[in-house]
């Protein structure tokens, strides 16, 4: 719960700070008076519309086959990969851990932390002509990449603008 005091008597409230699109944010407004609070009033749910709506990434990636770590898949300049991984074997959460542009040959791709056994891991790769937006941000993963320290194709987040500083952490 967050109590805000807005300062004022007017039964408005607007949330500046909910940026991310396609999320369900949910509020409920109590009236402190002194020491007393208020029984609340009807629960509100509002979700942001995304900032491309209509705009179309692709979401039919080439499943990539792991067989050992490190990770070395067959790659062109005309491909990028995403690497995922589950930190649990019998868990459901699978979590994007890297965005690499191929290169002629093969390429590498690695855990930034501990490597874990080959079936924790999973790749996507996509064609660079048609990049996806895996962190649903609305910025597709390789403009992303190509901005990376204002911006990561891994997370969600607004951009970060130079003046206030940026910086990218493995």
């Amino acid at each position: 719960m967050l109590r805000l005091d807005t300062g004022s008597d007017t039964s408005t409230f607007r949330d500046t700070t909910a940026q991310r699109g396609g999320v369900a944010y949910k509020y409920q407004v109590k009236a402190w008076r002194g020491a007393e609070l208020s029984g609340g009033s009807n629960e509100a749910s509002v979700t942001i519309n995304r900032p491309c709506e209509g705009a179309t990434f692709n979401t039919e990636p080439a499943d990539v086959e792991v067989s050992a770590v490190p990770i070395v898949v067959a790659s062109t300049v005309e491909d990028y990969f995403v690497l995922f991984v589950r930190p649990a074997l019998d868990s459901d959460v699978e979590l994007p851990l890297s965005v690499t542009r191929g290169v002629e040959g093969t390429t590498t791709l690695q855990d930034p932390l501990s490597a874990l056994p080959k079936d924790h891991y999973r790749v996507e790769k996509y064609p660079v002509d048609d990049p996806a937006d895996v962190d649903g941000d609305c910025i597709d993963d390789l403009t992303e990449l190509s901005n990376i320290g204002s911006q990561n194709p891994l997370n969600h987040a607004p951009s970060v603008a130079a003046v206030d500083g940026a910086v990218a952490i493995a």
